[in-house]
């Protein structure tokens, strides 16, 4: 086999797995190639090395900043509900590795890993939410930023 040709088999089953990652099924992967190629093909078959590399690069940039922004989302939540502080990374790190849908850091986790987290995330902050509504729970008063008097 041509070096040329095994570089190009290798960049495709890349994409399709850059693809499959992003959660993209055939219909989308094959509307995206149409717009990426300004309507030459639907297949990725049928991309040129070039256009290959250009396209897996962009994904990868656009899958690196969407889990960026899920995981600044997450810290933002927790930071709302105190389990972040963000000061003090011990309480959030302990949290994470003893309560987290998957019990491991942060940055470990994946895309699809850090959707099921949000998922916790927004469930801890509804909850939350409605606990600082009632002044004998600590959540209201951790809302406030006061600490509830020990009469």
């Amino acid at each position: 086999m041509r070096p040329q040709f095994n570089r190009k088999k290798r960049l495709h089953r890349k994409l399709m797995t850059v693809l499959s990652q992003m959660g993209v099924d055939d219909d989308m992967r094959h509307d995206m190639i149409w717009r990426y190629t300004g309507g030459r093909t639907a297949s990725s078959r049928e991309l040129t090395q070039s256009e290959l590399e250009h396209l897996i690069s962009r994904l990868e940039d656009d899958r690196e900043n969407k889990v960026r922004r899920l995981r600044s989302t997450i810290l933002e939540i927790a930071t709302r509900t105190g389990i972040h502080d963000p000061n003090d990374w011990s309480k959030f790190n302990g949290f994470m590795l003893n309560r987290s849908v998957y019990k491991k850091p942060l940055p470990d986790y994946s895309y699809k890993e850090l959707k099921d987290l949000l998922r916790q995330f927004k469930g801890i902050e509804r909850s939350f939410a409605r606990a600082s509504k009632n002044p004998k729970n600590m959540s209201y008063w951790k809302k406030r930023g006061l600490e509830p008097s020990k009469n």
